[in-house]
């Protein structure tokens, strides 16, 4: 049997068209919908990161690099979009305060899956982190990026970033 499971990562309103949306963010919607919609036919498991901050994000490491106060906990611009959350279901969540998520390493360590693939925003941050977490959690499984279901806010950085991730071992597909 295929063990494989999804990691949607932190796409969130903020980061689609709020305070740190972009073009590209909008666009790859419909290819994240249907990619869980797949693992969902394959009973395959799904995990969402939800990027998670508080009032305080300004005085944190995070905030003073990048001064933007978003996806603070329980907002509008925290929230998954609502074709996201409809598809959701018993799947797991799992809040992060920072690009890589501690949760998603204790949940994979000690697992063996075949293929972990990753979908979301930004592929330059917080993909490319918890897709090392990933691999470090389960070195034998391939690792997989849907070049259509993740981006960054210039499309040169998101090729670097791809190319880094195919120089990791990383299935680009």
């Amino acid at each position: 049997m295929n063990k494989k499971i999804l990691i949607v990562v932190d796409y969130q309103n903020d980061f689609i068209n709020g305070v740190l949306g972009f073009k590209e963010a909008v666009e790859i919607k419909p290819f994240i919908i249907n990619k869980i919609k797949e693992y969902q036919k394959s009973n395959s498991e799904i995990i969402f990161l939800k990027d998670t901050h508080d009032e305080n994000y300004l005085n944190t490491i995070e905030g003073k690099k990048l001064p933007i106060v978003h996806t603070i906990k329980n907002t509008h611009g925290w929230d998954l979009p609502k074709e996201v959350v409809d598809l959701i279901g018993n799947n797991k969540i799992f809040e992060k305060n920072t690009f890589g998520s501690t949760l998603l390493f204790e949940y994979l360590k000690n697992k063996e899956y075949d293929s972990i693939e990753l979908c979301g925003l930004l592929s330059n941050m917080c993909v490319l982190a918890n897709a090392i977490i990933a691999k470090t959690c389960c070195p034998n499984a391939k690792i997989i990026i849907d070049k259509k279901c993740t981006t960054t806010i210039s499309k040169d950085l998101n090729n670097k970033t791809l190319e880094i991730m195919k120089n990791l071992h990383f299935d680009i597909i």
